[in-house]
């Protein structure tokens, strides 16, 4: 059976966008958008440390 679905899903919270939620109130696209800028940005600052490392040694 299964859990009852709800009458009035819940839509992205980014302006202009009127597809279903998905996680942290946005849709699969701006979702995975906004993850992979921060898995960037978390790569690149792992990159910048190591050579600041080498640099010092």
């Amino acid at each position: 059976m299964g859990r009852p679905r709800r009458s009035n899903p819940r839509l992205c919270e980014m302006p202009g966008c009127t597809d279903k939620h998905y996680a942290k109130g946005q849709c699969k696209l701006h979702y995975f958008r906004s993850w992979r800028s921060k898995e960037h940005k978390s790569n690149a600052r792992e990159e910048e440390e190591a050579s600041k490392k080498n640099a010092l040694s």
